[in-house]
């Protein structure tokens, strides 16, 4: 008979842990504050025999921190219908598999995130092995819109994004799409070296000294600039003749 009262507050218990854990455990969606969560599955796990087993990430730190390093880019998109987000991803940033196929969690799934605050149902689809990703947050009565029945599909066959366009897509990612493209590269102080030793005034010759930057092999590290026409100081200088000493 004692037992009793200690059974009805484990249950108790639980039941306030399972409420705790949807409260954080669940997706969300802010363009105004680029704000985005994705749900992942356990680092070096396929997202196709995980889907029950997903943790969220957010890039607000809430659950769980998804770092700025995972998007080469992202871009929002919102409508009467939906709100949604999707780019390309750096899988390595948060242990996804690069020959993983790819896979989709949702709403109906169970994958321990059981609502998304706000809106009706949500549907993400993964493709580590094409670096894609998307998510799709459905308003009520709109729930159509989020078609969770092609998970096989990808992002473009399953919510029919199409625009993966780097030029179209940097948006505030544009200094980590840079440093993407020339990483390894040093050719970054082609510009800081000319605007610090050519100033913005008329010289017939003008000695540019060079570090780094290998105009040819075999060149020697200092060069003169003439024939030089400058632009306002905010402007690059173009340099219409490069010639030797």
């Amino acid at each position: 008979m004692r037992l009793a009262p200690l059974s009805a507050l484990s249950v108790l218990a639980l039941s306030l842990i399972h409420v705790e854990a949807g409260k954080v455990n669940t997706v969300r969606i802010d363009p105004k504050k680029d704000l985005v969560c994705l749900i992942l599955p356990p680092p070096g796990k396929l997202i196709g025999d995980t889907e029950q087993d997903g943790h969220v990430q957010c890039t607000d730190g809430k659950p769980q921190l998804l770092p700025s390093k995972f998007f080469t880019w992202k871009k929002f998109q919102s409508n009467g219908n939906y709100v949604q987000a999707w780019g390309m991803m750096n899988d390595k940033s948060v242990g996804l598999r690069s020959d993983d196929g790819g896979g989709q969690y949702d709403t109906h799934r169970d994958s321990g995130v059981n609502e998304a605050p706000g809106y009706a149902v949500f549907v993400e689809l993964l493709e580590p092995d094409s670096g894609r990703w998307c998510i799709r947050f459905c308003h009520k009565g709109k729930e159509h819109y989020c078609n969770m029945g092609k998970s096989t599909y990808g992002c473009e066959g399953a919510l029919g994004i199409t625009d993966w366009s780097i030029a179209a897509n940097i948006g505030p990612n544009i200094l980590h799409v840079f440093s993407e493209l020339v990483h390894g590269s040093w050719y970054l102080f082609v510009l800081a070296e000319l605007s610090f030793y050519v100033t913005p005034y008329a010289f017939d010759d003008i000695e540019v000294r060079r570090v780094g930057w290998p105009l040819a092999t075999g060149e020697d590290s200092n060069r003169k600039v003439s024939n030089a026409t400058f632009c306002p100081k905010a402007a690059r200088p173009q340099i219409a003749q490069i010639t030797g000493e």
